[in-house]
């Protein structure tokens, strides 16, 4: 399974005690492939930082480049789908470049997305995503 992740989301399920922690633990036993753009990867340093430390941010941005189900896919072109918050058009974006099966993200700027039958993105919670992470494992 090809996934886009919200760096919310990682926010959510960094620490162990998470109910979301699952998504962490599935990427590093390798149940799914990661596909993440430099942009991406920027959002979640910064995001991460702000509710942890810098400390937290880079071990946890260190693991991310080490891993060989964390994918760079650099998009070429823009969609501009997001008009609410455009800063969240880069997940669509990395999304169509890499053909991911699914956005995970609680994020209510993605619900538009629902409205538009072109080009085709699949969202989902985080909290189907860990029910699907546990029929997987």
């Amino acid at each position: 399974m090809k996934v886009i992740i919200d760096c919310n989301v990682f926010v959510m399920a960094i620490s162990s005690r998470s109910p979301y922690h699952k998504i962490i633990s599935s990427l590093r036993a390798g149940v799914y492939k990661l596909y993440i753009s430099t942009e991406i990867y920027f959002e979640i340093a910064e995001k991460i930082q702000e509710k942890f430390t810098k400390e937290v941010a880079d071990a946890f941005l260190d693991a991310l480049t080490v891993s060989p189900y964390v994918i760079s896919s650099e998009p070429f072109y823009r969609w501009n789908i997001i008009t609410a918050d455009e800063d969240d058009n880069k997940y669509i974006d990395c999304y169509i470049k890499s053909r991911a099966d699914y956005i995970v993200t609680n994020d209510k700027h993605f619900n538009i997305l629902k409205q538009i039958s072109f080009p085709k993105v699949d969202c989902i919670t985080v909290e189907e995503f860990v029910e699907m992470l546990n029929k997987l494992q």
